[in-house]
């Protein structure tokens, strides 16, 4: 039965991996867990199917080991995806001073569509609370013709938001840049800021903005990609994980 489990396990992760591909066509190496997820899987699948027929004993000893540490990293994982959904699903106050987005994938001159969702769930806020201003964030990085922040800035101006509520923070190419040149364009730590970014983004944003010093500072997640929720809430999991473990969050 557990050999059919990991064979079951190791499917999906192939079949999902060979969707993204095709979706994505591969833009991020990242991907490519799945498919070593499922070759992982497949060779417990194999060990289990052999231990059962009684090919192979496994010692209790490396039972116990093996399910401690699987264990303490599902514990680990858990807890990140816990507060990474429910971060996703804040709802900032009104009147904030300054909304941030930070930047994602830019082609040519087309914004992305998981920094299209950001920019119109910034675009809503926005229109709700005039007198609140923001700032776009985000390099030039290649495949780019412009840098992501005069991107954001076009697509904004496009949907109605004057130019003047625009501040354009071009130089980062990571979240912690994204923040920390932000915040120089900001009146003071002190100030009111909602960090706009896709919903699986949002905890790790907040976080950053915090260790950086902002001290009123709260998150509006953006929908997800529906085909990329695994990937991306895999990938955000470990990220916090490592983060947590460095002391950057």
């Amino acid at each position: 039965m557990a050999d059919k489990v990991f064979y079951t396990a190791a499917a999906c992760c192939g079949i999902y991996f060979a969707a993204v591909a095709v979706y994505t066509r591969l833009a991020s190496k990242f991907h490519l867990i799945w498919l070593c997820f499922a070759g992982a899987l497949g060779i417990l699948g194999w060990i289990a199917g052999l231990q059962q027929s009684g090919e192979l004993q496994i010692p209790l000893w490396i039972k116990i080991v093996f399910g401690a540490i699987c264990a303490a990293a599902v514990c680990m994982f858990g807890r990140a995806e816990a507060l990474i959904i429910s971060s996703g699903h804040d709802k900032p106050d009104p009147g904030a001073k300054y909304v941030i987005v930070p930047g994602a994938q830019v082609r040519g001159r087309e914004i992305s569509r998981p920094l299209a969702l950001r920019l119109d769930t910034a675009y809503k806020y926005l229109e709700g609370n005039p007198g609140t201003a923001v700032i776009v964030s985000g390099g030039q990085g290649p495949g780019e013709d412009i840098s992501e922040a005069r991107a954001m800035k076009e697509y904004l101006e496009k949907k109605g938001i004057e130019s003047g509520r625009i501040l354009e923070e071009d130089r980062s190419v990571n979240t912690e840049q994204n923040i920390a040149f932000s915040r120089r364009l900001m009146d003071s730590p002190e100030d009111s800021v909602v960090a706009v970014s896709n919903g699986f983004h949002i905890y790790r944003t907040v976080e950053i903005c915090k260790k950086q010093g902002l001290k009123n500072v709260q998150g509006l997640g953006a929908p997800d990609n529906r085909i990329m929720i695994p990937s991306y809430y895999l990938r955000e999991a470990l990220a916090v994980m490592k983060y947590r473990i460095s002391g950057k969050i």
